[in-house]
């Protein structure tokens, strides 16, 4: 197998590196941390190297859904750890309800970061730490893929930063590596410290579909491997490392892409009286028009620019907006802008956004530009964004 392929599964960074990161690069000096400690491994994991690394005031969080027989027991295991180590404790009830009474997985992540944000908020902490790690980005990468997402947001998985609204940012500080450590470092690292930890028994439950992706994944390096036991686990490596260094791919496109596109809002958009003007170019640099006239290549490079243009142009309004970044949405403002007349209503979030073509322009004739400069608006349209440091 190829060298490099393997040493980029198994050359992990120790867990500490990514904290100690985020501490110098992202954390604010002294301000309050909340930890996100489920009491599974991983988070048991994180809530260990925190209390190594990281010199601010820690307070641990424990989101119950309410949804499994040993919700009770893994709370109070969360609050005893805690109390033994001196850290304060908030217990965070999130069951369905009669307003959202959905019992699956998306519904129940939506809760949890909703009483994660209320959880910070109360505390006065600007940062909600998780305990994600390398195989929790590989398998989101495969369920993006599985559910038909494409592009490298899809292919880069987990963000280490995530915007969760209010000011709060999500840190995945296991992620803030070249070489993040995986389910079984992170295991070995908590073990070495002396650290327990309880075990979920949903994890066995392969109608869940991240269970199902870990399943598969691990059946696959097993099968790979047919010479011995050491084979399976160098073909587990060798797949993570294809993974890893198809995401570690995607995610340095994704920031040339996120760079290059901010630097055509910086020089590109402008007031325009009461509305706000783009540059045409941006849409169009480096298309090519067929001879009915329709746009080429909507889901390639070029596609992927634009969308991640529509994603900043949002956040960059008086009145941010959440665009729809979908192929059918580029195509239609593509041949807008193209045709230089017109005009398009497009979806965007919480209402649509309406674009009208001149030569050389697209205006926004009822949205003004957020305050400041141009680098201002765009920096701060940035920062609403998942983020993937290099």
């Amino acid at each position: 197998m190829p060298r490099d392929a393997r040493d980029a599964g198994i050359r992990a960074a120790p867990p500490l590196a990514g904290l100690a990161r985020c501490a110098r690069e992202v954390l604010p000096s002294r301000a309050p941390v909340l930890l996100a400690v489920s009491g599974g491994s991983d988070s048991m994991a994180l809530l260990a190297a925190a209390a190594l690394v990281l010199r601010a005031p820690l307070h641990v969080v424990h989101v119950q859904h309410g949804l499994r027989a040993d919700a009770a027991r893994d709370a109070d295991f969360v609050r005893c750890e805690c109390a033994r180590r001196g850290l304060p404790f908030t217990l965070a009830c999130a069951p369905p309800t009669a307003s959202h009474p959905g019992r699956g997985e998306t519904a129940a992540r939506g809760r949890r970061l909703a009483a994660l944000q209320h959880a910070a908020l109360a505390i006065g902490a600007s940062h909600v730490l998780l305990g994600h790690h390398r195989d929790d980005s590989l398998e989101t990468m495969l369920l993006h893929l599985r559910r038909g997402h494409r592009g490298d947001r899809a292919l880069a998985g987990i963000p280490t930063l995530r915007p969760l609204g209010g000011g709060i940012t999500l840190v995945h500080p296991f992620l803030a590596t070249c070489r993040p450590p995986g389910r079984v470092e992170l295991a070995a690292f908590r073990a070495a410290h002396g650290v327990p930890h309880v075990e979920d028994e949903t994890n066995a439950d392969l109608a869940i579909a991240r269970n199902a992706v870990r399943a598969w994944l691990a059946a696959s390096a097993c099968a790979s491997g047919t010479h011995g036991p050491g084979d399976a686990g160098e073909a587990r490596d060798a797949m993570h490392g294809t993974l890893l260094a198809l995401q570690r791919r995607a995610r340095a496109r994704l920031l040339s892409r996120v760079t290059r596109v901010a630097g055509c809002l910086v020089s590109g958009l402008a007031p325009d009286g009461l509305g706000a003007r783009l540059d045409a170019r941006a849409l169009l640099a480096g298309w090519d028009a067929a001879p009915d006239g329709a746009l080429r290549d909507e889901q390639g490079e070029q596609g992927e620019h634009v969308a991640e243009l529509l994603r900043l142009l949002g956040g960059c309004l008086a009145a941010r907006r959440r665009l729809d970044p979908r192929a059918a949405v580029i195509g239609a403002l593509r041949r807008l802008a193209a045709a230089g007349r017109g005009e398009l209503s497009l979806p965007a979030t919480p209402r649509p956004l309406l674009v009208r073509a001149t030569r050389g322009a697209l205006l926004l004739p009822d949205e003004a530009l957020g305050a400041g400069s141009p680098e201002t608006r765009v920096l701060q349209a940035v920062a609403q964004l998942p983020l993937h440091l290099p």
